[in-house]
């Protein structure tokens, strides 16, 4: 495996990489509790986008993958912090504005980093299409995809 291909396959999990960065960051600043209450609100919102994905693509059975991981560990664990900073006022009403802000940063540039990487995925698809066994595939002209399987 080359290093650029290592990189790439690296860069094509920007959803880990944003978990790493939510779930890490706080332990590096931990006298910054928004930091933390954002790991803590992705785990209410795993539940809720895990759902709505089996609603979403109409999945046959009541599961979606990471499903169980989050009812079963994130929830429980950010029910029980929220319940905590707010009993214990770790933090004034203010900071949660930022941690909300936080955490939908991050879902977003995920998303659009996630979006890219599908795309090169494609694109790589079918550059190795290229001269396949219907001849040439509705693939790349001049470095664009092309649903008529010439130029633009």
């Amino acid at each position: 495996m080359t290093e650029q291909h290592a990189a790439e396959e690296v860069a094509s999990e920007p959803g880990a990489a944003y978990v790493l960065v939510i779930a890490f960051v706080p332990l590096f600043f931990p006298h910054v509790p928004f930091l933390a209450m954002a790991a803590m609100m992705l785990g209410i919102m795993e539940v809720v986008m895990h759902l709505a994905m089996i609603k979403m693509f109409r999945l046959k059975h009541f599961y979606s993958p990471g499903l169980a991981t989050a009812v079963v560990v994130l929830l429980p664990i950010s029910i029980y912090t929220f319940a905590y900073v707010i009993r214990h006022n770790v933090m004034q009403p203010i900071p949660w504005l930022p941690a909300f802000l936080y955490m939908l940063f991050g879902l977003g540039r995920g998303s659009a980093d996630r979006h890219q990487s599908e795309r090169r995925e494609i694109q790589r698809f079918f550059e190795k299409r290229q001269g396949g066994p219907f001849g040439r595939s509705p693939v790349m002209a001049g470095g664009r995809l092309s649903a008529f399987g010439s130029a633009p």
